[in-house]
């Protein structure tokens, strides 16, 4: 998978999740394994963010870990 920049890989999540169908259990590991590949997320930009908000990406990452994702691309944009 060639990507240029984070949000063409988060665009390819967004395609790969669609393929899974029902498999959560692969999209957790799939989004886990691209989360690492993003870097920290402490350096991750609120488009960033929105932008796997509204892919539903985020929806299979950890409640807490998402709670502090949040709170870092806010004080980020600052």
């Amino acid at each position: 998978m060639n990507v240029e920049n984070k949000m063409d890989l988060i665009g390819k999540i967004a395609e790969v999740n669609a393929k899974l169908g029902s498999n959560e259990r692969a999209k957790e590991r799939v989004v886990m394994s691209v989360v690492d590949k993003l870097g920290d997320p402490r350096n991750w930009t609120e488009a960033e963010v929105d932008s796997m908000k509204a892919k539903g990406i985020l929806r299979h990452y950890p409640p807490a870990r998402l709670t502090r994702l949040n709170n870092t691309a806010l004080i980020n944009k600052m």
